[in-house]
């Protein structure tokens, strides 16, 4: 019996698996200076720069601890490796905090964070948080107080947009009515873009004997037209902020839009 050919067989299968990469092998990454260790699974978990570094067909290049380097500040690596465990992650509620991880996202290329990261800049410091199957809502307590100026009036008879900031305080300080405020995208020259399914003016006249609903401009910070709309509910001393997790489709952006609009009255019917 010829044993050269299931020498030859074993050897190069023995090969095969000494450098196959499991989906749970350990990555131990060097971000400037300070070691992380997680799996290939974590990294490869969402679209972004990890996943397309380990996904390619070029070796990874690693340093004599088998490090993966990046020069990159390590201070919020944790919450770049939370949101790549789970899909969401718990902003601080610090501004600037909040955009140096934003910054981090960017770099990182992970869409999902950067979204949650605007979402915190855009609707306050209360916690904003979208995981995979649906948004999580936050709730906040808002100032008993007012100021006297007058709610902003109807464009065109129907929208109401808000334009100042002494409105936008005036109507989210203590309303006593239901109040929905959406969060429109512009991005640097000044453009935006609406929802794919969003009729405003139908939208505002279906729903004007339940909540008062106004538009108010958000910026964007890139060139990109954005259709992505955000939008809060506020009813007296109670806020809730929603990030669409609705990955394109106009149709389940409208649905959750409806939904939460629901869900919001029951929960908090006018006392």
């Amino acid at each position: 019996m010829n044993y050269i050919p299931l020498l030859l067989f074993l050897v190069l299968f023995s090969t095969v698996l000494g450098t196959h990469h499991s989906s749970h092998s350990p990555v131990k990454l060097d971000i400037g200076g300070t070691v992380f260790k997680t799996t290939r699974q974590t990294l490869t978990k969402h679209d972004g720069s990890f996943k397309t570094m380990l996904e390619a067909d070029t070796p990874v290049e690693k340093d004599d601890n088998g490090c993966i380097f990046i020069d990159r500040d390590p201070r919020h690596f944790p919450s770049i490796l939370n949101y790549l465990r789970d899909g969401y992650v718990r902003l601080p509620n610090s501004e600037h905090t909040v955009r140096e991880i934003l910054r981090e996202a960017k770099h990182y290329k992970l869409e999902g964070l950067k979204e949650l990261c605007e979402a915190k800049l855009v609707t306050g410091f209360s916690l904003v948080e979208k995981n995979n199957q649906s948004t999580v809502v936050s709730v906040a307590p808002v100032p008993q107080y007012s100021v006297p100026v007058e709610k902003p009036k109807l464009h065109n008879g129907t929208l109401r947009v808000i334009e100042s900031e002494s409105d936008y305080l005036n109507i989210i300080a203590y309303p006593t009515k239901h109040v929905m405020i959406f969060y429109y995208a512009v991005n640097g020259y000044g453009r935006c873009s609406v929802p794919t399914g969003l009729n405003a003016p139908s939208f505002v006249e279906k729903h004007k004997n339940t909540i008062d609903i106004y538009f108010r401009a958000w910026q964007a910070g890139s060139s990109a037209v954005s259709n992505d709309w955000l939008w809060t509910f506020f009813y007296k001393d109670y806020s809730i902020n929603y990030v669409p997790n609705w990955s394109g489709s106009h149709k389940k952006y409208m649905q959750e839009v409806e939904e939460t609009i629901a869900k919001f009255l029951v929960d908090k019917p006018l006392s």
